[in-house]
C-alpha cells in the first residue's frame, strides 16, 4: 500500500488502515511469546511472560493512536474537488487534526495565502476562536506569522479561497508559505 503523506487527501482513511494493521501486529507478538512460554514451560511464571508484558507497552501506545484516528472523519471527495478547483495553485492541506492542551479540532481543508491561512471544519463541536488563536500563536512563535480564519460554512470558505487564489501576492509568497505549511504539518496529528 502506497503511503499517503500527512496533509493530503485520503490521509485519515489510509492511517486508519495502517494503524489497525500495525497495532494488530504489535499485540500479536506478545501474545505469541506468552503462549510459547506457557506451552513450553507449563507455567506462566517465566521470562516469556515478563517479556510479553513489556511488549504490550508499545502495542498500547499504538492502540491510543489508532483510537484517535478512528474518531476522525475524512473529507468528502466533493469538498476536495471543489477546494482544489477554487484554490488554483495555492498550497492546500487536508484532513488535519490539531490537538491542543484543552481541545482537539479536526480541520478538513486549509489554504495558505499571502499572510493568511483559511481553513474549513465540518465539526459542529469545534471551538473556532480557540483554534484560530492557537494556530496563530504557534505560527507566530515559529516565525511564520499568519492570520488564521476557520470557517464552518463551506460556501463561505470556498468564496474566501477563490478570493485568495486571485491575489497575485499569494502566488508569489511560495517560500513563506512553505515555512507555515511545515509548521502546521508538524503540529497536526
Amino acid at each position: 500500500m502506497k503511503k499517503i503523506e500527512k496533509g493530503t487527501f485520503g490521509y485519515i482513511r489510509s492511517q486508519k488502515i495502517r494503524r489497525s494493521l500495525f497495532t494488530a501486529v504489535l499485540f500479536a507478538v506478545p501474545l505469541i511469546i506468552y503462549f510459547v512460554g506457557l506451552i513450553t514451560q507449563k507455567t506462566r511464571l517465566t521470562m516469556f511472560t515478563f517479556v510479553a508484558i513489556l511488549l504490550c507497552l508499545p502495542a498500547c501506545r499504538s492502540a491510543v493512536g489508532l483510537i484517535m484516528m478512528l474518531a476522525q472523519k475524512p473529507v468528502s471527495e466533493q469538498e476536495y474537488r471543489e477546494t482544489e478547483a477554487a484554490a488554483g495553485g495555492l498550497p492546500t492541506l487536508y484532513e488535519l487534526v490539531f490537538t491542543a492542551y484543552e481541545k482537539t479540532t479536526p480541520i478538513d481543508c486549509m489554504i495558505l495565502g499571502a499572510g493568511c491561512v483559511a481553513g474549513y471544519t465540518s465539526s459542529p463541536k469545534a471551538d473556532i476562536p480557540y483554534i484560530e488563536r492557537h494556530l496563530s500563536t504557534i505560527l507566530e512563535n515559529n516565525h511564520a506569522k499568519r492570520t488564521v480564519k476557520i470557517y464552518t460554512d463551506f460556501n463561505k470558505f470556498k468564496a474566501r479561497v477563490e478570493e485568495m487564489a486571485k491575489s497575485q501576492e499569494a502566488k508569489e509568497s511560495a517560500v513563506r508559505n512553505e515555512k507555515a505549511r511545515d509548521v502546521l504539518l508538524s503540529i497536526a496529528l
